[in-house]
């Protein structure tokens, strides 16, 4: 887990590199509190439920570069 202080779409929000039994929908751009960002939502494997998003590789604010690739 990447220790930081981030907010998900349902609250607050953790980073971490590697996951299990999560799934990736496909990407799309959506309006988010910083701008406008490629996304796809991930999902659990076993119940199918959304949980969050995870930000794509191409980001219009290189500030959130950390984000990248990480869930």
């Amino acid at each position: 887990m990447n220790g930081a202080s981030f907010q998900g779409s349902q609250g607050r929000a953790y980073l971490f590199n590697s996951v299990v039994n999560v799934g990736c929908g496909p990407a799309e751009e959506r309006v988010l509190l910083t701008g406008l960002h490629a996304v796809a939502d991930i999902y659990c494997e076993n119940c199918k439920t959304t949980l969050d998003y995870l930000p794509q590789t191409h980001t219009h604010d290189h500030s959130h570069r950390t984000r990248i690739l990480t869930f």
